[in-house]
């Protein structure tokens, strides 16, 4: 699969975040199914809360979105550099994801359609 866009991360977690929101809408269910990775897998990375990497995993990822396997493991590499010293590693802000399935329409715009039909339903 290739990108829209060329992504430059600073950070594995960053990649993640890009790759979600890039390709799949910013939503990490539908990156999971996509790509066959588990979605707690997806969670952890995106957030930075991963230690080792399992290369299976990472070469699956890599495959998947057509980016070198070395890309990948050169970002995890420099994260693991980055908190050896002490450093924090760059993650995305996620105060605006919501947690469970993306919706396909906001509530409010869902009973407006409802009650927009019932009334045509009526005068018809």
């Amino acid at each position: 699969m290739r990108m829209r866009r060329e992504i430059r991360p600073v950070s594995f977690p960053m990649l993640i975040h890009a790759l979600a929101e890039e390709v799949h809408d910013d939503c990490l269910l539908t990156m999971a199914e996509a790509t066959g990775l588990k979605y707690t897998t997806l969670w952890r990375w995106e957030r930075g809360m991963t230690d080792r990497y399992d290369y299976g995993i990472v070469q699956r990822l890599a495959e998947h979105y057509d980016i070198p396997v070395e890309e990948l493991y050169a970002l995890i590499h420099a994260d693991a550099l980055r908190r050896n010293k002490g450093q924090r590693v760059v993650i995305p802000d996620l105060s605006h994801r919501r947690r469970g399935p993306k919706r396909a329409i906001n509530k409010l715009v869902r009973r407006r359609l409802v009650a927009h039909v019932l009334v045509s339903a009526r005068t018809t």
